[in-house]
């Protein structure tokens, strides 16, 4: 309702509903059965739409993918076959060189050294060096667990016997058999026994030309390094 505020009509009241119903016809109610047809047809089409519908796979977002190919079961059988392979000779090298690189270094100088040249090798090559880091730091840290009992046991915290020089042996002395004695101390001697010969993956009997007629030095360098970081721990 509208006040009208022409001349002719001062102060009488306008209906604009009744105005409008009477230029546009009251509104009628929806036909249900057209409203039921029109239902029905949506329905179809939104389940047509539902079958056609490919799915796409959730992609993997970047840092998860670089995650991934940081571990041997990311990689296809064929590259599985040559990490497993280097496993194997990566320690050797280690001890051979008697020496523990860092991580970095570790990794340029396997980039450098294996002879794989395609490009599957040129984007993973720094994830597949890391798998090896990773799997020498483990070697190193099983090398510490084995020395700490040794290292335990072999020295003590000021022993008694300090000044009895009876079982001071000079470096380069000669054994029975006439061979020189390299292991000054009896638990130099234990702990390369333990972490070069025993167990089924042992270096000497992965490698046994290597450890025929000796003990490396890098070997005895590495295992001497791990039982003074045992010492002063």
């Amino acid at each position: 309702m509208v006040l009208n505020s022409s001349p002719n009509n001062a102060g009488s009241l306008h209906d604009v509903l009744e105005d409008h119903h009477m230029k546009n016809h009251h509104p009628r109610p929806p036909n249900p059965d057209r409203l039921e047809n029109l239902h029905q047809q949506a329905a179809d089409e939104s389940s047509t739409n539902e079958e056609n519908k490919v799915v796409d796979p959730p992609k993997r977002s970047h840092s998860a993918n670089r995650a991934a190919s940081k571990t041997i079961g990311f990689y296809p059988h064929s590259w599985k076959d040559i990490l497993e392979a280097l496993k194997k000779k990566l320690p050797l090298g280690l001890v051979m060189d008697g020496t523990t690189s860092s991580c970095k270094t570790f990794i340029e100088k396997t980039v450098d050294d294996i002879g794989i040249n395609n490009s599957y090798w040129d984007i993973y090559k720094c994830d597949m060096a890391i798998i090896l880091w990773d799997d020498c730091a483990t070697m190193w840290s099983e090398m510490k667990k084995a020395a700490q009992p040794i290292a335990a046991s072999k020295f003590g915290i000021l022993p008694s016997d300090i000044d009895n020089n009876n079982k001071v042996e000079d470096y380069n002395s000669v054994n029975e058999q006439g061979r020189t004695n390299n292991l000054i101390h009896d638990a130099l001697g234990e702990l390369c026994s333990m972490i070069f010969y025993k167990g089924d993956n042992a270096l000497a009997k992965v490698f046994p030309n290597v450890f025929a007629e000796a003990i490396p030095e890098g070997a005895m360098a590495l295992a001497a390094s791990v039982l003074a970081a045992a010492i002063d721990k």
